[in-house]
């Protein structure tokens, strides 16, 4: 199997891990507990929750802060997550050999 076959491998695996994670959820809760963020394993938001009475508590900026660091964790654990199905997949596939493709990109 030469490169070209094995990029065409490698984008196939791709394809399957990109679909899987647009099925697969991470939920995400602020470490006071004023913000819920779910994200697809591709990182896009599919919900925001605000916790009762938060947007009178707590001032605009705050608040704002702690929905950016809230998504940013659901995007991280969404990342480690998807990087994890991305190296089991491309191990799991007997057709996909790196080095071949490693060696077409040197080329």
């Amino acid at each position: 199997m030469d490169g070209q076959d094995q990029i065409a491998v490698f984008n196939r695996i791709m394809a399957d891990v990109r679909a899987t994670l647009a099925e697969k959820y991470v939920s995400t809760v602020s470490p006071d507990g004023s913000v819920t963020v779910t994200v697809n394993g591709n990182g896009d938001i599919s919900n925001l929750e605000l916790a009762r009475g938060v947007v009178r508590r707590v001032g605009a900026g705050e608040l704002g802060e702690t929905i950016r660091d809230t998504v940013n964790a659901a995007r991280a654990e969404a990342g480690r997550r998807g990087r994890r199905l991305v190296y089991r997949a491309i191990d799991a596939d007997p057709e996909f050999t790196l080095f071949c493709v490693a060696e077409e990109a040197l080329a």
